[in-house]
């Protein structure tokens, strides 16, 4: 049950999902006692503990003091986590399909956004590390690629122009998405095209980011995000399979930033 790097509680939230999805736990009533959990999962009262306030705080389950705890309805639980957002799809194809490329959507909308108000704003040292991320971008798709850092170098990219539109409100709203866009994104560029279409993009995009025109930058944001969605459909199978065939625990424990 627990997956390298994975605490205790969050792999006993991870299968208390499993178990609502799959009726083992039934879904809007009462969940069974401390004890009861503690001795099903092979695990103390306290870690229970931990999964049941993990749980509460991704919608899963309402905790009320006195009444016991219970499960919310599929539609609360949250989207922003990696392990609830997949058994959502995978409980819901047709949720799932629309969920997907909703993200997708989102996505496009605020990032093309962002590189329009970044343009005039971003400096000479971001560029440069721009350019720097571009190139561990090619370093890693070249021969045997390194498909883990490809992904590191694409999101930093992305990550500094979020930084260069100084706009603390955007940040906030993006972050949520982190844990998923490294999901995806390992997910799709373990395909040659689509890595070497990130490439080609990211350079255009930077190209627009060094020319100063907002509404460049926008567009090749926007056009970059466009092919991926197409990327999606044409290599992965379509959002729908984004989601159905995704690995939560890969996308989420190894991602890391990059200092420089």
């Amino acid at each position: 049950m627990f997956e390298p790097g994975q605490s205790r509680a969050d792999a006993v939230a991870q299968e208390m999902l499993a178990r609502l999805l799959d009726g083992g736990l039934a879904a809007e009533r009462r969940l069974p006692p401390e004890p009861t959990l503690a001795e099903m999962f092979g695990v103390s009262r306290l870690t229970v503990r931990e999964a049941v306030k993990l749980m509460a705080a991704r919608g899963v389950l309402e905790v009320r003091q006195g009444s016991g705890t219970t499960v919310r309805p599929i539609e609360d639980w949250t989207l922003l986590d990696p392990y609830v957002l997949l058994a959502r799809a995978r409980y819901d194809e047709d949720a799932a399909l629309e969920l997907a490329r909703n993200f997708l959507e989102a996505r496009r909308t605020i990032e093309s956004s962002v590189a329009r108000l970044a343009t005039p704003r971003i400096d000479e040292a971001t560029l440069a590390a721009l350019a720097d991320d571009l190139d561990q971008m090619r370093e890693a798709s070249d021969g045997t690629p390194d498909v883990s850092s490809f992904v590191d170098a694409d999101i930093e990219f992305h990550h500094r122009i979020m930084q260069s539109a100084r706009n603390a409100f955007l940040g906030v709203m993006f972050d949520p998405f982190a844990d998923i866009l490294h999901l995806t994104r390992t997910q799709t560029s373990v395909h040659a095209p689509i890595r070497a279409h990130a490439i080609r993009d990211h350079q255009k995009i930077l190209d627009a980011l060094r020319s100063g025109d907002p509404r460049l930058a926008e567009e090749a944001m926007n056009e970059h995000l466009l092919q991926t969605e197409r990327d999606v459909d044409t290599y992965v199978g379509g959002p729908l399979a984004l989601l159905l065939t995704a690995d939560p625990v890969g996308g989420r424990t190894q991602r890391r930033r990059r200092s420089r």
